[in-house]
């Protein structure tokens, strides 16, 4: 399948500068940014990646498939050149599961040549500006973050990239700030960009496949107050969702039907909640209803293990986990699914306005705030 750019280059467009930051997750990539006249600009897409090659023939059903729904920005059709190779990038990607690769937790992946590409991908799709500088702010988990890898990250980041994206060539000049823990840049939405009062804290970063219980003593982690769980998130209800519907219904649901189900579960009460798809088996009809107490069942255990990780780290005061420190806040994609059933444990906690976007929207927060120094 050939991809042609457009003819103008990237580089006859006068560049312009924004400031933000990219959160590039297990199943999603989030950026969002500031122009120079500081309006927001944002994008939102899975994360998962399709190098085209032997999978031509299936890559064409995808194409004509996740065009027909590209009215939802989440499932847009995009395809991408970078260094001369060929990409489906997101949900047209995971429609391909068997074939696709998302991320997951080893700390090569955030130097990774895959993580540069997801970077850019979300740079682009938010700016929509053929030429850009971009003061940019990261983020890697705590149990991966060293000085070493902070260096590493920034050779793979740093400079001036060339990409095609939907056919359109970007040039995207990268500065990188800063690399933050998970989790931390999310305190700049809920206090002064760069709080430096000295109370003990709470951040709970629950992700697609890990689960970081974190504790800051103002802007520094405690390192014996911080736990990072691989294999502990939503994708363990996403698991418990696919066998128990295989169980029941005998049918075995794909990848994105999985996460269709669950996005449109965390969307309820929000402005702006996405249906629930529904299945049909045989002449019968697996709806929301049903659907939804799985997920309700699967949030639930995930929940009872989150509390017995919390329990032991942070102790049990007054009846409730934590009891005895004041700030506590739940971010990530397991807020929509399991937040209230851990808040049953932990009284304390509270959440974000827009919880999926703590590191995305707190760490642009951090680079507008340093921009301005």
């Amino acid at each position: 399948m050939a991809i042609m750019a457009r003819s103008q280059s990237a580089t006859a467009v006068a560049p312009k500068v924004f400031s933000g930051c990219v959160d590039v997750g297990n199943y999603d990539s989030k950026a969002f940014f500031y122009d120079d006249s500081k309006h927001a600009l944002s994008s939102w897409i899975p994360s998962t990646i399709l190098e085209m090659g032997s999978g031509h023939a299936r890559l064409k059903d995808a194409s004509s498939t996740t065009r027909n729904v590209s009215s939802d920005p989440y499932k847009a059709y995009i395809t991408v050149i970078f260094r001369d190779k060929t990409y489906i990038v997101g949900y047209g990607a995971m429609i391909q599961s068997n074939l696709s690769t998302s991320q997951f937790g080893n700390q090569e992946r955030y130097y990774s040549e895959e993580q540069l590409l997801r970077t850019l991908v979300a740079i682009a799709l938010a700016t929509r500006y053929q030429n850009s500088v971009v003061d940019l702010v990261t983020t890697a988990p705590f149990k991966y973050l060293t000085n070493r890898l902070k260096g590493l990250i920034y050779k793979t980041l740093q400079g001036t990239h060339q990409i095609i994206v939907n056919g359109t060539p970007y040039s995207i000049t990268l500065n990188l700030k800063r690399v933050y823990v998970e989790g931390y840049p999310a305190f700049a939405l809920i206090s002064n960009p760069d709080p430096s009062n000295d109370q003990v804290r709470i951040m709970i970063d629950g992700g697609s496949n890990t689960f970081d219980l974190l504790t800051f003593y103002g802007n520094e982690p405690m390192s014996s107050k911080c736990r990072c769980f691989d294999r502990l998130g939503v994708n363990n209800i996403a698991e418990y969702v696919e066998e128990e519907v295989m169980q029941y219904h005998s049918r075995s649901l794909q990848k994105h039907e999985v996460q269709d189900i669950l996005r449109a579960y965390g969307s309820q009460g929000t402005h702006n909640p996405i249906p629930c798809p529904k299945f049909a088996v045989g002449t019968s009809t697996i709806g929301s209803k049903e659907l939804y107490t799985i997920v309700r069942q699967g949030a639930a255990i995930l929940a009872k293990d989150v509390k017995e990780e919390a329990a032991h780290l942070w102790g049990v005061n007054g009846g409730l986990i934590a009891g005895d420190i004041g700030q506590q806040t739940m971010m990530g994609g397991a807020v929509g699914l399991s937040f209230n059933e851990l808040k049953a444990y932990m009284g304390r906690l509270e959440t974000l306005d827009q919880p999926n976007w703590g590191n995305a929207k707190g760490g642009a927060a951090l680079a507008l705030a340093m921009q301005q120094q």
